[in-house]
């Protein structure tokens, strides 16, 4: 949505208004945690997980005979961008100025996923090993392969960008014209309501972690079990 007006002869302001919103619903029809307990699965603890899901069962060597089937959780993935644009434009003798500001509020939500089941955990039945049969494999309970990765919490993160701008067209004569200006932009870091948006530093395995967000409870370095040094504030 723009709004043009001219408020003199040699003067025009020109205001924009935009919202942009992408989304995607991911649904899986099979409730993870009844399924694990109908199958009788151990060593999966689902009760208390807020998402749908299931684990991957996979039957990797006999594709022809089984699918798999699983996925991760349910949610939404969704970007979103909101823009205002204001832009003057003055016109006196040879030269034509603009003069103008951007300021843009940009927000992503996305689930956080390592590949197939993530968190929920995936199973691999090969008909080589055992019965010599996948799916009776799986009825005896016998995988070939298994895997659970913490994937921690899903991504809600926004920011606010804004740019400023000013420019001259000077017409030299009918056949030359000198263009020049500058613009100004600020691209802060993403801000998380989760508080959970950090950078590891490899220089000295440190973290850097952005205005606005705390970092969670508990973040600590896997191998020490000591909490890892703060390294810098970007502001």
């Amino acid at each position: 949505m723009s709004h043009n007006y001219l408020i003199t002869n040699n003067l025009v302001n020109e205001a924009r208004f935009g919202v942009s919103l992408w989304q995607l619903q991911v649904l899986f029809p099979i409730q993870g945690a009844s399924a694990v307990s109908t199958l009788g699965l151990t060593g999966l603890d689902l009760s208390d997980h807020p998402k749908r899901g299931l684990p991957d069962f996979n039957f990797s060597d006999d594709p022809g005979n089984y699918s798999p089937i699983g996925r991760d959780k349910d949610g939404t993935t969704k970007s979103q961008t909101i823009q205002f644009a204001d832009n003057l434009t003055w016109i006196k003798g040879r030269h034509t100025m603009k003069f103008g500001v951007d300021v843009r509020r940009v927000a992503y939500v996305d689930l956080e996923s390592f590949g197939g089941a993530d968190d929920f955990g995936a199973f691999t039945f090969d008909q080589g090993v055992f019965t010599g049969n996948a799916f009776a494999n799986v009825l005896l309970g016998l995988p070939t392969k298994t895997y659970v990765a913490q994937s921690g919490p899903d991504v809600h993160a926004h920011t606010i960008q804004t740019g400023l701008y000013g420019q001259d067209e000077f017409r030299l004569n009918n056949r030359l014209t000198l263009s020049f200006g500058m613009r100004w932009q600020a691209l802060p870091p993403f801000v998380s309501d989760l508080t959970n948006l950090t950078a590891f530093d490899v220089r000295n395995g440190g973290i850097i972690i952005p205005q606005g967000n705390v970092p969670r409870p508990g973040f600590s370095n896997p191998s020490t079990r000591r909490r890892i040094p703060r390294k810098a504030v970007l502001r």
